[in-house]
């Protein structure tokens, strides 16, 4: 009996320590909450299953060989899965990203020449809405495959909250709005489905709901991020065109708000990157102002970044002709009255007969590239400048010989004493194409007639000079390559990689417009086939003074150049380029929407 009694006290004793440790869990769980970085990697993490499931759906398609209309339906909603965590692997994963939704094009890697075959939903798109070729389901599937790998490992990375901190998240963010503006709602991610508006509601969704979990106690900052979304939202979903989408409209109401509001989030709450190599400034509240680029991430080492003295320094230099054994400045070429350029189809060689092989490019906003001359083969200014200096044909000059000049020259003793201060050797080989770097650095504007309006400080633009930045980001797809805020072809939005592209420019002259230029381009530099006739995207940022145009001249008018895209580049010409980047299909823009798209580009003229 007293066993008994000893067993139910036990057992009660059992119950009630049972029970206190279940209400000291509730307790706790309902104390408990989530971290900001928990919560976001709950939301990437079911975002990537759906993502997952959506392959395996498209994947199932592909094996019964459905049709292409049924799977363009799944396609849509594969990419729509896509864009709500996009942002996440965009910033944190780019390699991955470069199997999930590449550009169809081969590629290489910087420090190996092996060219690389693309995968991922860009690819897929364009075996699946071609209407000229056999749907090649095999093909399609290997892109899956690939994609499923690359998925998997997104989920297995482990400690995922840990790297989800405010500082970085929110520049993820940012960089998210940045690639919105310049890449989503230009059709870069869909050029053949056109879904850019669908898509750019997919993003602006996994935008909010990431705000919403780092909101705290500065709730009405974040709200006030989470109203400009919903408006943007409610904007897209009034819009049914993706040609006739109102981009310029867009920006200046929605992204250019948004993005001055998650700079305020990360100020109000400390959320500040200090890594000064970005090359974004965090403060800038713009993408198209002047202090937006941060000049510090393309210079040098902190002891030879651009000074008000260096930039001095450089400028004298550069209308000077003492770097030259000949009569010859680094201003013959580049005048600034022609935005830095020379107005000739190429230079002349100092012999004042042979012609330099290509034409002279502007050096504005030169310094905001990470590789210089038409072949990119060359990734720092001062090299660049090095280079055309001691070269025999353009300046025949000899930077140790301009030292010992330099040195005997009082005025400039002082200037370099000014400007390199600490440095022994001040009057340096190094130093000298330094200064004249930094002055090149100092030639970043942004104050044209369309930087006004786009920022809201003027508002006239002629319907036909708005109507043609639509069609730049639209319809006519130049936006796809030169990308805003530049215009040229620095990739956003980390800004750290310049693009070449092939598209197939003609020999220059009358009757040479059906054979391709012998001009390799980077091909000639790399020795890398898919690079023969590449040349680096330039800016048409002050496109209205840069004339003729083309690295070797090839089109003496903006008309020319757009009548050359809208028809497909070389391949409409019938030139054989194999390896051409640009899509050989005609644009169907019309003569009307020509006059308009060369209307805006004159409005980003530069006054300086």
């Amino acid at each position: 009996m007293k066993s008994g009694v000893k067993l139910l006290l036990f057992n009660k004793k059992i119950a009630f320590i049972f029970l206190l440790l279940i209400a000291i869990f509730l307790l706790q769980s309902a104390v408990y909450k989530k971290s900001a970085g928990e919560a976001l990697d709950e939301y990437y993490g079911m975002a990537l299953q759906n993502f997952d499931k959506e392959c395996n759906n498209f994947s199932a398609l592909v094996q019964n060989h459905e049709n292409a209309k049924l799977m363009q339906l799944a396609f849509t909603k594969l990419r729509l899965a896509f864009k709500k965590f996009a942002f996440i692997p965009e910033f944190y994963n780019p390699y991955q990203v470069k199997f999930l939704n590449a550009p169809a094009l081969r590629w290489v890697q910087d420090d190996d020449p092996t060219v690389l075959q693309p995968y991922g939903l860009q690819v897929i798109e364009e075996l699946i809405y071609s209407t000229d070729i056999k749907i090649d389901y095999s093909l399609i599937a290997q892109n899956i495959s690939v994609m499923l790998q690359n998925i998997n490992t997104l989920q297995a990375e482990k400690n995922r909250p840990e790297k989800f901190t405010p500082t970085l998240v929110f520049i993820a963010l940012k960089q998210s709005v940045i690639r919105l503006q310049s890449m989503g709602i230009t059709g870069f991610d869909s050029p053949i489905a056109l879904q850019s508006l669908p898509e750019a509601m997919a993003t602006l969704d996994a935008i909010e709901t990431t705000i919403s979990f780092y909101k705290n106690d500065d709730a009405e900052t974040f709200n006030l991020a989470i109203d400009i979304i919903d408006s943007a939202k409610q904007y897209i979903s009034t819009q049914t065109s993706f040609e006739k989408f109102d981009r310029l409209y867009f920006i200046s109401h929605f992204i250019n708000p948004l993005y001055q509001q998650l700079v305020t989030c990360t100020l109000r709450n400390n959320w500040i990157d200090n890594n000064d190599r970005s090359p974004i400034n965090p403060l800038a509240t713009s993408m198209f102002d002047k202090a937006t680029f941060n000049i510090n991430a393309y210079s040098p080492t902190e002891k030879y970044r651009p000074t008000a003295e260096r930039i001095a320094l450089g400028k004298k230099l550069f209308y000077d002709t003492i770097l030259s054994y000949s009569n010859r400045s680094c201003a013959t070429c580049h005048k600034p009255e022609l935005a830095f350029t020379d107005g000739k189809n190429v230079p002349t060689a100092l012999d004042g007969e042979t012609a330099i092989l290509r034409n002279t490019p502007t050096l504005l906003y030169a310094a905001l590239q990470t590789k210089q001359f038409y072949d990119s083969r060359i990734s720092v200014l001062e090299n660049q400048i090095n280079d055309v200096v001691h070269n025999q044909h353009e300046m025949g000059g000899n930077l140790a010989n301009a030292k010992k000049l330099l040195s005997h020259n009082n005025a400039y003793a002082q200037l370099f004493d000014s400007a390199y201060p600490t440095d022994y050797d001040k009057i340096s080989v190094y130093n000298i194409s330094n200064a004249l770097a930094s002055y090149v650095r100092s030639l970043i504007v942004f104050n044209s007639r369309f930087d006004k309006n786009i920022k809201g400080i003027s508002n006239d633009f002629t319907i036909a000079e708005k109507n043609g930045f639509n069609l730049f980001m639209g319809k006519a797809k130049c936006g796809t390559c030169h990308y805003a805020p530049l215009f040229n072809g620095l990739v956003p939005p980390s800004f750290s990689e310049s693009e070449s592209e092939v598209i197939g420019v003609p020999l220059s002259g009358a009757g040479n417009k059906k054979i391709l230029d012998t001009d390799l381009g980077k091909g000639g530099f790399t020795k890398i086939s898919i690079h023969n006739n590449a040349f680096k995207t330039p800016t048409v940022r002050n496109i209205s003074k840069t004339a003729p145009y083309m690295h070797n001249a090839a089109f003496s008018t903006l008309a020319e150049v757009l009548s050359f895209y809208n028809n497909g580049g070389g391949a409409a010409l019938k030139i054989s380029v194999p390896n051409q980047t640009l899509p050989g299909t005609k644009l169907g823009l019309t003569r009307k929407e020509m006059k308009d798209i060369i209307a805006f580009m004159q409005t980003l003229t530069d006054e300086y």
